[in-house]
């Protein structure tokens, strides 16, 4: 497996979570229970794993090496993606301080909570679509086998740094979320 085939086996993993954070923050709309720390577990997999580890390799292993081969940030698609990893970080920012004021019992952020995910969710399939359809293929050729296994190694390793939690921990949590959510 190539480390582009992980950051799109990543991707999968990534629509779960979006697929069970709408699910979730539906329920909160319309005032229905969502099983205790679910949402919160979606969040910190958001900003550990998404952030934290995903666009943190894109960033700083796969744009780079690919700015080496012609295929500079000044491009699209390249940069629409970076922006839409800043507009990411704050869309998640935004909703979860919507949240911390429903968790504070402020009942008329209900919507708002549902809105932001919504719209993060929304901007991240985007984002998913432009790299699996357009950035994918570009991006493999472009990769010598040393820029490859930099990559891979850096995948494997990031989520090890940020904590307990392996990439295999987050990539089993996003199949959990997607198996609890056919169930709510």
């Amino acid at each position: 497996m190539t480390g582009i085939d992980l950051l799109m086996e990543e991707h999968r993993a990534l629509e779960a979570m979006l697929d069970a954070l709408e699910a979730a923050t539906k329920r909160v709309r319309d005032g229905e229970n969502v099983p205790a720390g679910a949402i919160e577990e979606i969040f910190n997999f958001c900003k550990r794993f998404t952030d934290g580890c995903h666009h943190v390799n894109e960033e700083q292993i796969l744009f780079p090496a690919l700015a080496a081969h012609g295929l500079t940030p000044d491009m699209t698609p390249m940069t629409v993606l970076a922006a839409q990893h800043e507009s990411g970080r704050a869309f998640l920012e935004d909703l979860q301080n919507a949240y911390a004021r429903l968790v504070a019992g402020d009942d008329s952020v209900r919507k708002e909570v549902h809105v932001l995910a919504r719209e993060y969710a929304g901007m991240l399939r985007e984002h998913i679509a432009i790299e699996d359809h357009y950035f994918r293929s570009p991006a493999a050729q472009a990769l010598t086998p040393a820029e490859d296994e930099r990559l891979q190694t850096a995948i494997l390793e990031c989520a090890r740094g940020g904590g307990p939690c392996g990439r295999r921990d987050f990539l089993d949590l996003a199949t959990r979320h997607r198996n609890a959510v056919a169930t709510w």
